[in-house]
């Protein structure tokens, strides 16, 4: 009876000793993302559960970035990270680890922006008459844009999507204008502008939201028109196209659902750089854009799993 007592003694200390053990061995945070095509989604509930036994170990909701975190997991166990419902999991890992859980559709995303762009004109004034000026000026406008964005795929890191876009602005910023020493003007203005290009969107973690940081890369094409007003003369004016290329950059934050659509606010910077285009008024007085850079902040609603989501 006795060697029996003891070895049930024995089997009682170990595990006091290896719950305590465990008790004290904490990992750090364990962070859980709770996503919609890539996107953060709030208001869901997260399960903590034992990745051997099912046992519940914890739970929470995600906040308006998609985020939920988890303090005190025991270090070397397996976890497994689910919704309330139990419908939708993750694979088993330990803690301190970041864990997604795709909420919605992975299909095809579409989104439509509008917002504003303001920033710097530019343009080059050129004469057989010994003129030749740069001048710059406020320029934009209003914008709307329509992004295509495929599924996530791993570029550089997990979960960015391509996108292909096509964007309208409408300028109606004041003109760059130059005053010759004559009483002269001549101006440039800006009528409409088409751009069209791709990028890709990369998930960041800021501020415990999930935003997505867009570059990209768009041909633009610009309508703009030369006007000039030689001293004690009537106006003249010629319409012309430019070609440019733009180098884009945005950050896209969501605040919100409304139905199938996500909400977000897209701030920018855009570098604006033509290759080609001038007119030609007053047989020699020549114009053409210059560079110019703009910042722009709108609204994006974006449909989620447009083809091929679950």
């Amino acid at each position: 009876m006795i060697p029996k007592k003891l070895a049930w003694f024995a089997i009682a200390v170990a595990v006091t000793v290896g719950s305590l053990a465990g008790q004290s061995a904490y990992a750090e945070q364990t962070t859980v993302l709770t996503l919609k095509n890539g996107r953060g989604v709030d208001g869901v509930d997260v399960e903590i559960i034992s990745a051997l036994s099912g046992m519940l170990i914890k739970s929470g909701q995600s906040n308006h970035g998609g985020v939920v975190q988890f303090e005190d997991l025991d270090e070397g166990r397996f976890f497994v990270a689910q919704t309330a419902d139990g419908e939708i999991f993750s694979e088993a890992f330990v803690a301190g680890s970041t864990v997604e859980l795709e909420t919605g559709t992975v299909g095809w995303n579409v989104a439509t922006s509008v917002g504003f762009a303001v920033g710097s004109l530019s343009a080059t004034f050129k004469s057989d008459a010994g003129l030749d000026a740069d001048e710059s000026s406020i320029g934009g406008g209003p914008e709307v844009g329509i992004i295509l964005f495929a599924p996530p795929r791993r570029i550089l890191t997990d979960g960015v999507r391509p996108f292909f876009e096509t964007r309208v602005q409408i300028p109606l910023l004041d003109p760059v204008e130059f005053k010759g020493d004559g009483g002269g003007v001549a101006e440039v203005e800006d009528e409409l502008r088409f751009s069209l290009g791709a990028g890709a969107a990369f998930p960041i973690d800021l501020a415990s939201r999930r935003m997505t940081l867009e570059p990209s890369f768009r041909y633009a094409l610009t309508q703009f028109e030369l006007s000039s007003t030689p001293a004690g003369s009537g106006e003249r004016t010629k319409k012309a196209t430019s070609h440019a290329v733009q180098l884009g950059l945005v950050l896209d934050v969501p605040i919100g659902q409304i139905g199938p659509i996500g909400i977000g606010l897209d701030l920018g910077v855009l570098g604006h750089f033509p290759v080609s285009g001038k007119a030609t008024v007053n047989g020699d007085l020549n114009a053409e854009p210059g560079i110019g850079v703009q910042g722009t902040i709108g609204i994006r609603g974006t449909y989620e799993g447009l083809l091929g989501g679950r």
